[in-house]
């Protein structure tokens, strides 16, 4: 049940009485109630942030990722996964939210109609070709890793003419990290190797390449060190450059592209 996770905000539902003498099976409705979420979204910390370090973003993917394995063991898939629809709680945890484009999917059912935000969708949606709703969220889930640790989108479209997303369909990684490597280390900050590996595999072109969950978990980038909740509030609270907000705002806003 997807009610009450840690990690998810709380699912409206309901016993279909129709059903109840022959299955049982809760129906999901349309209405979510969800928490309130007063450090606004995971796309302001970054850019108050400007990017966060590894060590950060792995414990925020640690937090997504288990949302989204909720979502899948229920058949759900999310459709539009990416910083501004992700909240921040008090306590500087994430919470997956926006809801709007969610649809039941069956395990072997393809879809062929692209749903969700431009700069995150996969491949095969850009081309217009039958896909794989459960990759196509991890797809989304590994351009916000990146779009965390970086402060900047991987590339504009995950497309072959795309001047960044191509070397990644040459698998010319080295020429893809050179560019966004030049860009960090105006910072001051690299990449580790483990990340980029990581990287490499989610956002692989062809989607047969890219991890599932289950690999995504055994990666050893996602098995390294992680902080413990009160760490993340303690952090930021002391430190930190996070604007403190009041609510999330509805004006439209989008990550920085350094292309």
């Amino acid at each position: 049940m997807l009610s009450g996770h840690r990690f998810y905000p709380q699912i409206a539902i309901q016993q279909d009485e129709s059903s109840e003498k022959s299955s049982k099976a809760p129906i999901i409705l349309s209405a979510f109630a969800l928490e309130y979420a007063p450090r606004g979204d995971l796309l302001e910390l970054i850019q108050s942030a400007e990017y966060l370090p590894e060590v950060v973003g792995r414990t925020y993917f640690h937090q997504l990722v288990e949302a989204v394995e909720c979502l899948h063991a229920s058949q759900i898939c999310h459709f539009d996964i990416k910083p501004d629809n992700i909240l921040v709680d008090e306590n500087f945890c994430l919470k997956l939210a926006d809801f709007g484009l969610a649809l039941k999917v069956t395990k072997t059912k393809t879809l062929s109609s692209p749903v969700g935000t431009t700069n995150y969708l996969c491949p095969e949606m850009h081309k217009g070709e039958e896909y794989d709703a459960y990759k196509a969220d991890l797809f989304s889930l590994g351009v916000t890793l990146f779009t965390m640790i970086s402060g900047s989108i991987p590339f504009v479209k995950a497309k072959t003419d795309d001047k960044m997303y191509k070397w990644i369909v040459r698998k010319n990684f080295e020429e893809f990290w050179k560019i966004h490597e030049n860009f960090k280390k105006q910072k001051g900050q690299f990449y580790s190797k483990n990340f980029r590996d990581l990287i490499e595999k989610m956002l692989a072109y062809d989607p047969k390449d890219r991890l599932s969950i289950e690999e995504i978990k055994a990666h050893p980038w996602y098995k390294d060190f992680v902080l413990a909740e009160g760490d993340l509030a303690t952090m930021f609270k002391k430190g930190s450059r996070q604007k403190k907000t009041t609510e999330k705002p509805a004006v439209s806003k989008s990550v920085k592209n350094i292309f």
